[in-house]
């Protein structure tokens, strides 16, 4: 599984991000290929998963929920 979470770090998103790559190595350790960050800006916290958009702040207006993002993942 490739994961790519692109966080807005003028925002103030790092917590949210390390907090998210924390729960997703634990849970997906054996199963992560790479796991990458990219800072980026304008709000944007988007989760992506072997080149698909699986969760993004700007269109739903929050962050991933854990449980509904691991589903997904699962």
């Amino acid at each position: 599984m490739h994961v790519k979470i692109t966080y807005c770090w003028e925002c103030g998103y790092g917590d949210q991000v390390v907090d998210l790559t924390r729960k997703l190595l634990v849970a997906f350790e054996d199963k992560i290929e790479d796991l990458t960050i990219v800072p980026g800006a304008d709000g944007i916290f988007d989760v992506e998963v072997d080149g698909k958009l699986v969760h993004s702040k700007h269109k739903s207006g929050w962050f991933p929920e854990w449980d509904e993002l691991k589903a997904k993942l699962a």
